[in-house]
């Protein structure tokens, strides 16, 4: 009798081990792909981010480039509104040092540099954001130039701009 109890045992450890195993399997392969599937769904949004910084010059992208505006708008983040408020000054004081120069010399600088080797900068502003984009100034028409473009890119926006692409000039600190 005791022999048959011991012949029992080792058949239902057959089975119990083999089924554990396999639903040890089964959940490490689900959890794989949980895990896998969620870090792509991780890529996929910080890449929506990357583009939000890109140009954007492609009409049939303006719908996207609304959208990204749109999700900057909603941006919080204490550190990228003060960085907004410092370069919408600094874009305000470009403007008018280009304005003096202007009135001085009677025409816009080739580049901003100039405004350096003319004393109107010790050094030139840099944009606030580390690794960020930095300020694109261009003279328009023909040299010298009589008009400018300064473009400008805010992340979270201020209470006078959104977040987003801006072209300063003579005119307005922004065009959008």
């Amino acid at each position: 009798m005791e022999q048959e109890k011991n012949d029992k045992k080792p058949s239902l450890n057959k089975k119990i081990i083999p089924s554990i195993i396999v639903a040890v399997i089964i959940i490490a392969v689900a959890w794989y792909l949980f895990a896998d599937s969620s870090d792509s769904a991780s890529d996929n949004n910080n890449s929506f981010v990357s583009d939000s910084n890109t140009s954007i010059t492609d009409n049939t992208n303006d719908i996207v480039n609304d959208n990204v505006n749109i999700a900057k708008v909603e941006n919080n983040d204490p550190d990228a509104i003060k960085r907004d408020e410092e370069r919408v000054v600094e874009i305000k004081d470009i403007r008018e040092k280009l304005d003096s120069f202007n009135t001085d010399k009677g025409n816009y600088p080739e580049n901003l540099e100039e405004l350096v080797t003319e004393g109107y900068y010790s050094d030139l502003p840099v944009n606030p954001t580390p690794g960020g984009i930095d300020y694109v100034y261009t003279p328009i028409g023909s040299l010298p130039a009589k008009f400018y473009d300064l473009a400008y890119t805010l992340e979270a926006g201020t209470d006078e701009l959104e977040a987003g692409e801006h072209i300063a000039n003579p005119d307005s600190i922004a065009f959008p």
